[in-house]
Parts: structure tokens; C-alpha cells; sequence
């Protein structure tokens, strides 16, 4: 399904990549960021499919300290790729209307220089998130994994979380942290498997929510 959505959008950028619309860069220049936006969304979505693939090998084989390193890229490529694609929502938004209107190249400036942190505040504060079910990516990549008890388990505690997707979106953002080994000195965290585990469950979730959120729906 993830491969599936790339194929429209390589035909735009194929579009954008022609005789013809060389000439008319040379009319109106603007129409570069819109071809350099497109090239970027498509470039973003690949590598954070490729992200999302091979995170879930690490979590099949139990390796999730590298399986959270992966999904944290994952989720950072996939925002990207999103504030690309849905720019016009975010130029119309009261929270960043008139930060991304200023110039055609604000948008693509912004990406230039945001991380995870900036990217998710774009992403929770227009309630991106917001979910009070299982995604089914989730299901199919995390869940239908497991064995049946722990299917029950699992799905019991994240159905017993008000905001699910957003809770899980704030949760990425912590665990995301915790990996980078001065920040655990610093603090005095000590964390082991289970901790990285989580980290990828949380990291998966709010993916998952994203897609089913502002990709399929």
C-alpha cells in the first residue's frame, strides 16, 4: 500500500521534469519550488517507506534498539514528505498561515532546516494525530506479530488510551530523545531492551496514524 502511493506522484514529478516545462521556468521562475516541493515529497516518501521496512525487520528479530533508530528517520521522512503535500492546509491554519505564505519557497525552507521536534509540533498542533483507533498499518507491521494472548493484551491497553494517536505522536518524541547517549548520562537513564521496544511500538503508531489519517483518508 505504501509503494503503491508513490506511483501518482513520480508521474507528476515525470510531468515536472520536461522540455516543456523548462520553458516555462523561464516565464515564471516561481514554478522551480513547485518542482523542487514535488522532488523532495517523493524522495521523502521513498526513503521513509525503505525506513519503515526495514525497521520492522529489526523489530521481527528483536534488535530494537536499531529498529527505534530506524523509526525515528521514518517518522521525521514522512513528515516531511506530508507538510509537503499538504502545504495549502497548512498556509490556511491561524497556527502557521502566515509564517508558510511569505515567499513561494517558505515551505521548502522550513523542511531545509526542521527536525523532528519542529516537524511533529506542525503535525500535532493541526491535529494530525488525532485517532481513537488502531491503525491498520499498526496492525498488519506491529500486532498481527504477535502471539494471541499478547494480540488481546495489546490491543486492550492502546484501546484504553484517550488520543491514542496523539499520545503515541508525544511518545515517539520522548523515546526519540532518550537515544542519543549524552542526553541519558545527562539525566541518568538506563535504557534497556524494553524501553526500545516501546520506543518502536509508539514510533509505528504514529506513522501508522499518519497514513491513515492524511494519506488514505
Amino acid at each position: 500500500m505504501l509503494r503503491n502511493t508513490l506511483t501518482p506522484l513520480r508521474a507528476q514529478l515525470d510531468a515536472l521534469d520536461t522540455p516543456a516545462f523548462n520553458l516555462l521556468l523561464t516565464v515564471n521562475p516561481e514554478l522551480r519550488a513547485e518542482r523542487d516541493e514535488m522532488r523532495f515529497t517523493v524522495q521523502s516518501l521513498g526513503v521513509a517507506v525503505s525506513y519503515f521496512e526495514e525497521a520492522i525487520k529489526c523489530i521481527n528479530n528483536e534488535i530494537y534498539f536499531a529498529g527505534a533508530v530506524l523509526g525515528s528517520a521514518m517518522l521525521e521522512s514522512m513528515l516531511i514528505a506530508l507538510v509537503l503535500l499538504k502545504k495549502d492546509e497548512i498556509k490556511s491554519s491561524a497556527a502557521f498561515g502566515i509564517k508558510f505564505s511569505k515567499t513561494p519557497e517558505a515551505v521548502l525552507e522550513f523542511i531545509k532546516r526542521a527536525d523532528l521536534g519542529s516537524l511533529l509540533e506542525v503535525a500535532q498542533r493541526l491535529d494530525w494525530f488525532r485517532n481513537d483507533r488502531i491503525p491498520s498499518v499498526f496492525e498488519g507491521a506491529f500486532i498481527s506479530r504477535l502471539e494471541s494472548d499478547a494480540k488481546v493484551e495489546l490491543r486492550g491497553i492502546l484501546t484504553g488510551i484517550p488520543d491514542l494517536g496523539v499520545f503515541a505522536s508525544s511518545q515517539a518524541r520522548r523515546f526519540r530523545n532518550l537515544i542519543h547517549p549524552g542526553l541519558c548520562l545527562r539525566e541518568g537513564i538506563d535504557l534497556d531492551s524494553a524501553d526500545a521496544k516501546l520506543a518502536c511500538l509508539y514510533l509505528i503508531f504514529a506513522f501508522s496514524t499518519l497514513i491513515e489519517n492524511k494519506l488514505v483518508s
